[in-house]
């Protein structure tokens, strides 16, 4: 298998982090100048009848599409309007800003990242929170090789995003250039081979074969994961010959990336994976996968294809997951878990998730002096708590109630 030798395990998060993250809010108070008020335009009216909705998921999704079009006419006062705002409208606008003031003029952006250090300093541990992330990634939209030039100089762990865009016009251009940043950013090789497997995963796959070990080993992941997304089985085959060490993220990569398409087709994949640990890695992998597309679907497959100890270590990752995102539902499809143990796991995984909710909710409800925004989530869960039957589950889940 070429030369990607003896190194450490590739770890599956740190590239997962890449993949999955975006829009971590900043956490900000507003600032003490008068408000600004944006312009009269039709996006502007929609903005400032949005910021007064309640505080809703579906608000947060308004002002994110409005946000460009408020920003684009003066970024920089868009930037000084955010800076008087204060929860998820504030972050929101700052971080298109950027991106918007970088676009229009990267070095006017990068300016006003010293001329404004309250709204340029990183505040949250999500890199494309970071202000001057929004700036790159505008930058890129207008002129990927500027924008490189300037992150691989001064701010290499941001490369990635103009290779990217390099690389989806010329893949070996972008591969020379990331070859050439001497190890300084781990992210650049691993980038640019993600973007060839989505075109030619076969050569990608006979590049990582030849690379330098750190190199190889790095690109893995992603290749697996973009590879498997159009043909799974052809993907683990390619993952059987690696070395071994790497086979077991790279295998929970194959599948990861198989769910994201296609359920079904990951499930498929887990007979031919014959080694326990593996196995079940990747089972755990596909029903977290499965529970942002379908829980409901993931909940039967579970019924049907687990059994024992797996099937309810299966049911507590999935309805916790599954709470996260609409627990309403989640405690609704209990009633389809005949065994009485596994129905009381599942319910103390959701009533977890919503204990974790209320201490956020009331922590917010005592900054913004709103205690009724408590109640709900605090009916939801003692209705929950009723519900399970099992004596040793009923006192954890009385500790979190309690």
């Amino acid at each position: 298998m070429g030369r990607i030798g003896r190194v450490g395990s590739v770890r599956l998060g740190r590239f997962f982090a890449f993949a999955l993250a975006g829009g971590c809010g900043l956490a900000a108070n507003a600032g003490g100048s008068s408000p600004a008020e944006p312009g009269d335009s039709d996006a502007a009216r929609a903005w400032r009848a949005a910021v007064v909705e309640p505080n809703t998921v579906a608000r947060a999704t308004t002002l994110r599409a409005l946000a460009p079009a408020v920003a684009e006419p003066d970024p920089r006062a868009a930037l000084l309007l955010a800076d008087t705002l204060s929860g998820v409208e504030r972050d929101i606008l700052i971080d298109v800003a950027w991106a918007v003031w970088g676009r229009q003029d990267a070095q006017a952006a990068l300016a006003g990242l010293k001329e404004l250090p309250e709204l340029a300093a990183p505040q949250t541990s999500i890199v494309n929170a970071w202000p001057v992330y929004g700036v790159v990634e505008g930058w890129t939209q207008a002129d990927p090789h500027a924008a490189f030039a300037w992150a691989a100089a001064r701010a290499a762990f941001l490369a990635h995003l103009p290779l990217r865009a390099i690389a989806q016009s010329n893949v070996a251009e972008a591969l020379d250039l990331a070859e050439q940043m001497d190890g300084t950013s781990r992210e650049a090789v691993p980038t640019v081979l993600a973007v060839w497997a989505e075109g030619d995963p076969h050569g990608a796959a006979a590049w990582i074969e030849d690379a330098a070990p750190d190199d190889a080993a790095d690109a893995v992941i992603p290749v697996a994961i973009i590879w498997a997304g159009t043909s799974p089985g052809p993907a683990l085959d390619w993952v059987r010959t690696l070395p071994a060490h790497i086979q077991p993220d790279a295998t929970r990569a194959v599948v990861f990336g198989a769910a994201k398409a296609s359920p079904d087709a990951a499930s498929a994949l887990l007979p031919r994976i014959q080694d326990p640990q593996r196995h079940a890695d990747a089972t755990e992998t596909l029903v977290a996968q499965w529970a942002l597309s379908a829980p409901g679907d993931a909940r039967r497959w579970i019924a049907h294809a687990v059994e024992g100890e797996a099937r309810r270590r299966l049911y507590v990752s999935l309805f916790a997951l599954w709470a996260e995102r609409d627990r309403e539902s989640a405690a609704n499809e209990l009633r389809h878990i005949a065994d009485q143990e596994h129905r009381d796991a599942a319910a103390l995984a959701i009533l977890y998730m919503t204990a974790e909710r209320d201490f956020r909710v009331a922590w917010t409800a005592q900054r913004e002096s709103q205690p009724e925004a408590r109640a709900g989530d605090f009916d939801f869960a003692e209705e929950l708590y009723g519900r399970i039957l099992g004596a040793e589950t009923q006192q954890h889940a009385a500790k979190l109630l309690y």
